[in-house]
């Protein structure tokens, strides 16, 4: 019995795969080169901009017709689409066999269970796993050869205006230190040295008193470990601890993604992001002083509701005076259930995709200045 995944959207997505893989492995299923040597298929779904959703559900669609002549298969969908739209995709999509919500990861071998997997009992089923997160006996597919994400934490409270993440993963929910960190030592005992602390918003850590800055010091004296990463951090939450943490400890790469979004306080106030421009450029000047060889990446939003050209210029000379390493730049995507979303999406998509080109030519400037030197994470 062979099992194909198809993931879109984020790390975390990929580290949910991973998590659906090693259950299906721990069954006995094997992986297929393609969904249609497949008996089970996965589709891992994001839902973050309207993009990405359109993109899996899609995708879902081609796979009527494998249905049809493999009517033995079973198809699962998971991710945040399926939070998002729930059982309501199985009448859109009547060849789905289940549907597997974010915030339910846990239960993704309860869901896809019949009687030829049931012969081994899998660990998804563990209630005392607070995060939803592989435990040991589901670590057997990586999706990255000796680099692994290693999740921390699940969901988010932040409730930016315009993010749809707390609302289909939940409120944030922290694992146990002690966890995590028989985790990464299975890892690394296998020859895995490369780890990714992954969240939603890691810098926010916090469980049976232990913080972020003292997790990655944890986690960098685990036998076998060989470097520590992390994403993602939120600019509020970035202390002065743990960037002294991240620069003082030799095993961290040092890498600080620090989503931005908007370089306009009055944006900013909008997105409900927590600092202010001068509060985010004076973290970057930290850390640059605690690293001087930081790389610092951002994540910018052009086009909000009532983004003017002068809120845009805010963002775009926040990234020149940041000299920021590099960016992930969108387009505004208004979603359903947000803040943001019960505004007018009134930017123009052509006013959009020009913000859009400005700032992405504005970062191609930024690699050119530093003779071409690329962020390796």
């Amino acid at each position: 019995m062979k099992y194909f995944i198809k993931t879109f959207g984020c790390q975390m997505n990929v580290a949910d795969s991973d998590f659906a893989a090693g259950c299906l492995e721990s069954c006995g299923y094997y992986l297929a080169d393609a969904a249609q040597e497949a008996d089970v298929v996965v589709v891992n779904t994001c839902t973050v901009r309207q993009h990405a959703e359109d993109r899996a559900l899609s995708y879902i669609g081609t796979l009527k017709n494998f249905k049809k002549n493999n009517p033995a298969a079973r198809i699962y969908l998971m991710g945040c689409v399926a939070s998002r739209l729930g059982e309501s995709l199985k009448k859109r999509f009547p060849h789905l066999d289940g549907v597997v919500p974010a915030q339910e990861i846990e239960r993704f071998a309860d869901v896809v269970s019949s009687p030829g997997m049931t012969e081994k009992k899998s660990p998804a089923a563990d209630r005392n796993n607070r995060a939803g997160v592989p435990s040991e006996n589901c670590l057997s597919v990586r999706s990255s050869g000796a680099s692994e994400f290693v999740t921390i934490s699940r969901g988010c409270s932040n409730f930016c205006s315009y993010c749809i993440v707390p609302y289909v993963r939940g409120p944030a929910r922290h694992r146990a230190s002690a966890e995590i960190l028989d985790e990464i030592s299975s890892l690394a005992s296998k020859g895995i040295g490369r780890i990714t602390l992954l969240g939603q918003n890691v810098n926010s850590y916090s469980s049976d008193g232990v913080g972020f800055a003292a997790l990655i010091n944890m986690a960098a004296s685990v036998s076998g470990v060989e470097s520590i990463g992390f994403l993602t951090s939120h600019p509020k939450d970035m202390s002065d601890e743990i960037i002294i943490a991240a620069a003082r400890e030799p095993k961290v790469r040092k890498i600080f993604h620090l989503p931005v979004q908007s370089g306009s306080d009055r944006i900013l106030a909008l997105m409900n992001r927590g600092y202010t421009r001068d509060g985010y450029l004076s973290l970057v000047a930290k850390i640059r002083k605690e690293c001087p060889a930081a790389a610092i990446t951002t994540d910018i939003i052009v086009g909000s509701p009532t983004e003017t050209e002068s809120d845009f210029m805010d963002t775009f000379s926040l990234a020149e005076a940041a000299r920021l390493d590099g960016f992930f730049a969108f387009k505004y995507s208004p979603r359903e259930g947000t803040a943001s979303g019960r505004l007018a999406d009134d930017v123009s998509q052509s006013a959009k995709e020009e913000r859009l080109a400005r700032i992405l030519e504005l970062q191609r400037s930024l690699i050119r200045s530093r003779g071409g030197r690329k962020i390796k994470s």
